[in-house]
């Protein structure tokens, strides 16, 4: 008996160890952190947004591809908006850190047809090491996993960082993201204009220093490859240089034209002209959120404008066949 007992106790300390204790651990961290209102940082949801997305892309899809400039900046249903009658529907799978060459590549690979991929374009697209999409597997197991765990990150403080970069540093960068079911997102910083501003004009000084030409054709033959590629699948590519406060663009503009010398991409449309010369157009706060990404409410409107541009692209292809 007294082995027995021995035995017995020795599991319930085992389970108490490995089961009890973490779970009192948990609690207790997400109790306290509640209780002192430590600020939860907001993540961005690059693998549960890629299932969601790319398991709708059909040959009736425009599909825009880069990073958060475009991901934050094009919206899905006002660009519909001004495409109607084309039979189209937008979906964004644009995310943060990426030049969307891993996208292209998956839909080259698994010989998608689209009626087209919007893909930004920007001399510092060379640094991106993007997030392996090309890669991915798209499956309702997956899907499930990636929104839970996703969701996971967004609520628990135990899933990421959050108490520590409070004490650290303050309140995080990010608030909130809001996404739609096609990929659009909307996206909320601490701070106001300025203080978001001086972080882009931080990273983009950053970038700057360390621009690499030789980054830079590695991506744009890339690019060009993958545009050849989606020729043949019948895919137009529209090429898109994001509009970019005049401050920021200062830091763009040395490399831009060894961009467009680079770019072969057959259908390439500059919107980067997007800088103030007036006095009365210098409060970027108007028009973007940070100086480098677009406000909502100009996202709505330059969305139109694009799917403007690519409505008049579309027709001239047409009249030419």
């Amino acid at each position: 008996m007294k082995t027995a007992d021995k035995t017995t106790g020795y599991f319930l300390r085992r389970v108490l160890g490995f089961f009890v204790l973490p779970l009192l651990l948990f609690g207790a961290t997400e109790t306290v952190a509640r209780m002192l209102h430590i600020p939860k940082i907001s993540h961005n949801n690059i693998d549960a947004k890629a299932q969601q997305v790319l398991a709708q892309a059909d040959e009736q899809t425009l599909l825009i591809v880069g990073d958060s400039r475009l991901e934050w900046g094009l919206l899905p249903l006002a660009m519909e908006e001004n495409l109607r009658g084309e039979n189209i529907r937008v979906l964004n799978m644009a995310m943060p850190g990426s030049n969307g060459l891993d996208v292209m590549q998956y839909i080259v690979r698994h010989k998608i047809k689209l009626k087209g991929i919007v893909a930004g374009v920007s001399p510092f697209f060379g640094r991106y090491a993007n997030h392996g999409v090309e890669r991915i597997k798209l499956s309702l197991r997956n899907c499930i996993y990636e929104n839970g765990h996703y969701q996971a990150k967004q609520v628990f403080y135990c899933m990421d960082n959050s108490i520590a970069n409070f004490y650290e540093n303050g309140y995080p960068y990010f608030k909130s993201h809001f996404y739609d079911e096609q990929g659009g997102a909307v996206v909320d910083a601490y701070g106001g204009y300025e203080k978001r501003y001086m972080f882009q004009q931080t990273m983009y000084k950053k970038w700057n220093a360390e621009f690499s030409p030789g980054k830079l054709t590695v991506y744009t033959n890339a690019l060009n490859k993958l545009a050849d590629s989606l020729q043949q699948l019948q895919v137009p590519v529209y090429a898109v240089y994001m509009p970019v406060s005049s401050k920021l663009f200062a830091l763009e503009k040395d490399f831009k034209t060894t961009l467009e010398q680079q770019l072969q991409v057959e259908s390439y449309s500059d919107y980067s002209g997007f800088v103030y010369s007036d006095s009365t157009l210098l409060h970027d706060s108007v028009y973007f959120y940070d100086g480098s990404h677009l406000s909502h409410t100009y996202a709505k409107k330059f969305s139109a404008i694009l799917a403007g541009h690519i409505r008049e692209i579309r027709k001239q292809q047409a009249n030419r066949k």
